[in-house]
């Protein structure tokens, strides 16, 4: 496939129509609304309805010799319980003209012949719709992705927006088979983003840009970069995209203080107090001294010092402690002041949060369907779990085919899993989905850790500084030059196959780099023998 050779930025991205992936759906529906009993009686006005078939063809001219072309015999074709997906599905409309050209393989299809067919059928003519369907006991379209396949690279066409979901996607047959709706209650089962309390924070959609000279040194995959390092936020990062719904809810439940807990420099605390500014609440942060640095640039510059700037308040914990029960019982002393307090997790990590990168996935697939970009895999660094666990989720549920590797930057790898397969599990049945993600699809690699967390290796800083000389582009040392740490390894070891499209999720966090200038300004032949 051939790309274009300037990196695209999010200017560029055309948002596909709404009307088209509306009109696919809205095809499907009327096919599976439809009984054999239907057709049949549509079919007893074959004369009538050939003649006038005849009639439209009649007054097509061949393009070579300019004559009228000659109306073919119609044997009309009815689809029966089961038979074949190639047989025709007629719309039951109207005495007018049906449109000529809807009736041929499935493969020559295309979204304007679809809202062709479906604005001849709001008005009352009869069209014939693709031949999509599976029949079994009766026609219709069991399967969406019988209506939807044909236009897509990795997903249905949607709105780059990502504001929501299709709404069916995710009635999952028993085991996670394929996707059908109720036959019970007949109502469309629903992924529908826009149900659930959402502020606007972040710039969206973050651009998505290839990295051609990352890739030409590298000599293996072709390296894309989406770059949720550009969500606006204060400096930007992943988290903004789980603030939106996150204090969206604090906002539903009239919370007057917002409290958070992380590491010393979390981008996520930065994120949080800056979300509670911009929405007028208090914010207060929790935050743990895991790396035991004493470099007062590391304890009070980078996040630290933003987060003053944002008017949060401070207080720091000694590491080791379970973080989660420390901001509950903060909380809690909070609540007996008075104060209505939201508790937002380490990372904003919860099903609410992870809805964020659910959108994500949505975002990152219609990017890459509108410019015929196949993504073999995507990557990141994963922490909290809440990024990984989103994103999975949605790449599931949109049945993109995109498998997401999680470079770990803390827990061991079976513990990193868990977390991410528990998270996916929980965020899948808040939206309606449950057994979207087996456990298969989580996969993580703890093996660029380093030292610790917060505690960059050599080859950490040789990411970070490969990203700034080669692409101009500002990883941290805690999570997204991990990331990249595995990311280039793989690449060098042949992980990644040449010609691969890989594309790594830039998770922010490029503030935190004023609190490492020390280990940054190091020789790396001092950082390789330390």
């Amino acid at each position: 496939m051939l790309l274009a050779r300037d990196a695209v930025h999010e200017r560029d991205v055309r948002v596909p129509r709404q009307e088209e992936a509306e009109a696919l759906f809205e095809i499907g529906r009327m096919q599976a609304d439809m009984d054999v009993g239907m057709m049949r009686a549509d079919a007893l006005d074959q004369p009538g309805r050939q003649r006038r078939r005849q009639g439209v063809l009649a007054r097509q001219h061949d393009e070579v010799s300019g004559q009228p072309r000659a109306a073919p015999e119609i044997v009309p074709k009815l689809p029966q319980p089961g038979g074949e997906r190639g047989d025709p599905v007629p719309v039951v409309g109207g005495g007018g003209p049906q449109l000529h050209g809807l009736a041929g393989p499935v493969e020559q299809l295309d979204p304007q012949m679809a809202l062709d067919g479906l604005d001849a059928a709001g008005e009352g003519r009869g069209a014939q719709v693709p031949p999509l369907g599976r029949f079994g006991k009766g026609a219709g379209v069991h399967h969406r992705q019988d209506v939807l396949e044909p236009f897509k690279t990795h997903a249905s066409p949607t709105s780059c927006d990502s504001r929501k979901l299709h709404s069916d996607l995710c009635d999952w047959h028993a085991g996670g088979q394929g996707i059908k709706r109720d036959p019970a209650s007949q109502k469309e089962p629903s992924m529908h983003l826009a149900r659930f309390p959402r502020v606007s924070l972040a710039h969206l959609p973050t651009p998505l840009e290839r990295l051609d000279r990352l890739s030409r040194e590298l000599g293996g995959p072709e390296i894309w970069i989406k770059r949720d390092d550009c969500t606006g936020l204060s400096t930007g990062g992943n988290k903004t995209r789980k603030l939106e719904f996150l204090m969206a809810e604090a906002q539903a439940q009239g919370a007057d203080l917002v409290m958070t807990q992380g590491a010393t420099q979390s981008n996520h605390a930065r994120q949080t107090a800056a979300a509670a500014a911009r929405l007028g609440m208090a914010c207060h942060l929790l935050l743990e001294d895991r790396t035991a640095s004493k470099d007062p640039n590391y304890r009070g510059n980078g996040n630290v010092l933003l987060d003053l700037l944002h008017g949060a308040t401070t207080e720091e914990r000694p590491s080791g402690l379970d973080m989660n029960a420390e901001l509950e019982s903060a909380a809690s002393a909070e609540r007996a002041r008075g104060r209505t307090v939201y508790a937002i997790p380490g990372g904003g990590s919860n099903p609410t949060g992870a809805l964020g990168y659910v959108n994500c996935a949505l975002e990152l697939v219609s990017q890459a369907n509108d410019r015929g970009l196949v993504i073999d895999r995507l990557v990141t660094a994963t922490g909290s779990a809440g990024t990984q666990a989103g994103l999975v989720v949605g790449l599931k549920a949109l049945n993109s085919g995109i498998p997401c590797l999680g470079f770990g930057v803390r827990a061991p790898r079976p513990k990193q899993e868990e977390m991410v397969f528990a998270l996916a599990q929980r965020t899948a049945e808040k939206l309606g989905c449950p057994g979207v993600v087996s456990r298969g699809d989580v996969v993580a690699d703890t093996d660029y850790v380093g030292p610790g967390y917060g505690l960059p290796r050599e080859d950490t800083i040789e990411a970070i500084r490969m990203f700034a000389e080669l692409e101009g582009i500002l990883l941290d040392p805690v999570y997204s030059g991990k990331g990249a740490a595995g990311l280039i390894d793989y690449c060098r070891k042949g992980r990644f196959a040449k010609g691969e499209r890989i594309v790594f999720l830039h998770t922010g966090g490029a503030a935190a780099l004023f609190g490492y200038d020390v280990v940054l300004r190091r020789p790396p032949e001092i950082l390789a023998a330390e």
